[in-house]
């Protein structure tokens, strides 16, 4: 663990300026390709890992120049926090309000840095929507609670552990490991679960439905 942690600190002081052309390319076919910095250091496949800095800036550069070479600049650096990109943002998020920052860094060729910058001078907020269902007085025969199933307050929190203990990287192997520690649970475990799935529905009765707590 000290370890790792040396190695991390070197590579958040040492990295940004060492990656060779090569490097970077790879770099940046695997952030388009899987969406996600972690992704990319987890398939690094030498030594020395970049860090996420390194590939946060690499993207913000490659997004705004279009290329992965360093910057040479003289004199002061042009920004594009103009007013013009200002109103801009403003104009684009008023029209497709869902697009995510990603999306709109694209579309007006700002880079995700600077369009962050932009966007928290404007004051705008990221939310995410939710989908909610509004029951009806007809509804209420048909409702059920999530905590009378062992799916829902049991299963998951008792395979978690050895789900994970393997650290599945895709979807197939998810499924295994989740197959496997179903498979594998004990059949005391199982037929003490079942008779509390009973005990619940027994307390649900009494309530005639209303709330109870578990």
């Amino acid at each position: 663990m000290i370890w790792k942690l040396t190695r991390s600190l070197e590579n958040m002081m040492n990295d940004p300026m060492r990656r060779t052309t090569k490097e970077r390319i790879w770099i940046i076919q695997k952030y388009y390709r899987f969406e996600n910095i972690t992704d990319v250091i987890h398939r690094w496949e030498g030594p020395d890992p970049p860090c996420f800095r390194t590939i946060q800036n690499l993207v913000s550069r490659f997004e705004e120049t279009g290329s992965v070479a360093d910057l040479h600049r003289s004199g002061r650096p042009v920004t594009v926090t103009t007013p013009e990109n200002h109103t801009n943002v403003n104009e684009h998020f008023q029209a497709h309000p869902t697009d995510s920052i990603r999306q709109t860094s694209q579309h007006l060729s700002i880079s995700s840095t600077s369009l962050q910058r932009i966007v928290s001078d404007l004051g705008l907020h990221a939310y995410r929507l939710q989908h909610t269902h509004w029951l009806f007085d007809q509804d209420y025969n048909e409702r059920r609670s999530p905590d009378l199933t062992p799916c829902d307050f049991w299963l998951w929190s008792a395979i978690a552990e050895h789900v994970y203990a393997a650290d599945p990287r895709t979807v197939q192997h998810l499924k295994q490991r989740i197959e496997e520690a179903v498979a594998n649970l004990p059949v005391p475990v199982l037929a003490r679960t079942c008779r509390n799935v009973l005990q619940r529905c027994n307390t649900c009765i009494e309530r005639a439905g209303n709330s109870v707590e578990i």
